[in-house]
């Protein structure tokens, strides 16, 4: 389907001769970047697209026809669309295959039901517990779902995160031994995209850890044997790279069951399962107006581990301090 739109857009621009700007942008789709293609859900964006593409072609040759006559005779080249109809709107661009990143797609959809099995009204925990992680250099409060099974922090503006699996490395140098040790069981359906992660990604603080990775307390195993080769059909997975707390690491959204070979393939080479947990991004003065909310609002609320998050964000954020939000430590 991604291919038929793109292509009669592309023979339209053809033939009409035009420098509009405002068109469908080309698509290329194979199977492989689906990932799944028997779901055909994950088609939707492309067919509510061809909707609105053929709602729009039928009223604009409405108006050719009364524009041109009904020999629908047009000249070889016109101007923008935006200067001749003047009600003219940016059309939307067809959603590219590189958001089709494997078992992405298939996790949002398992955080969505997740969040579905949750109470539409959830009690007020007055006690919670948070922490502060850095992602990619972005800074996150979080919290994890086993302190907040209800999904209360829902209304403070987190997001749930399912959890995933994931392996520290010592630098972004090991990153291509493990990856060939996966290949021997495994395709990385978005290798070029992985690649470019890992290109791009900016080690700060190399083997410093804290936040998450500190309050998760695993251990990075050590990878003693070549990966058997267990299965005769190779598995697929969507690899991603990412900085955690300054700590190199390779991930992928927790989509798979205790059953799939995948899953045996990436313990074998070391891989952990990372619990679920709530999660929101703050910058320095995001976090201060936070705490502000939450004095305000529910004045009830106590930090279990005021003291020592008011150390990791001081030295998050340069010498942060929210002694002000005292008022939120647990009273011994």
């Amino acid at each position: 389907m991604a291919r038929l739109i793109s292509s009669e857009h592309i023979i339209a621009k053809a033939n009409s001769n035009f420098t509009d700007t405002k068109v469908l942008q080309p698509v290329s789709m194979s199977l492989q970047n689906m990932q799944d293609f028997t779901k055909e859900e994950q088609l939707s964006p492309f067919l509510d697209r061809k909707k609105e593409i053929d709602a729009s072609v039928e009223a604009q040759s409405s108006k050719d026809k009364d524009f041109y006559g009904p020999t629908m005779m047009r000249p070889h080249g016109y101007s923008s669309l935006s200067h001749v109809f003047k009600e003219a709107k940016e059309l939307k661009k067809v959603p590219s295959t590189k958001d089709f990143v494997g078992n992405a797609k298939e996790y949002d959809s398992l955080v969505a039901k997740d969040l579905e099995d949750l109470p539409e009204d959830p009690k007020h925990p007055k006690l919670l517990s948070l922490g502060l992680f850095e992602w990619n250099n972005d800074w996150y409060l979080y919290s994890y779902k086993s302190a907040d099974p209800d999904g209360f922090l829902r209304r403070l503006g987190f997001t749930l995160m399912r959890g995933y699996y994931y392996l520290e490395v010592a630098s972004k140098a090991s990153v291509e031994t493990i990856v060939d040790r996966l290949e021997k069981n495994l395709t990385i359906t978005n290798k070029p995209e992985f690649e470019k992660q890992v290109r791009e990604a900016r080690v700060v603080a190399p083997g410093s850890k804290g936040g998450l990775r500190k309050s998760a307390q695993k251990a990075r195993r050590a990878i003693a044997a070549e990966v058997a080769d267990v299965v005769k059909t190779k598995g697929e997975i969507s690899l991603e790279f990412s900085i955690m707390d300054g700590v190199p690491m390779l991930w992928i959204y927790d989509t798979l069951s205790s059953n799939d070979p995948e899953l045996s393939i990436l313990k074998r080479v070391g891989f952990e399962q990372e619990p679920a947990f709530w999660k929101k991004p703050v910058t320095r003065s995001q976090l201060k107006l936070f705490f502000t909310h939450l004095s305000a609002t529910y004045p009830q609320a106590r930090i279990a581990n005021w003291s020592d998050f008011k150390s990791i964000a001081h030295n998050a954020f340069r010498g942060l301090d929210l002694t002000e939000f005292d008022t939120l430590a647990v009273k011994s």
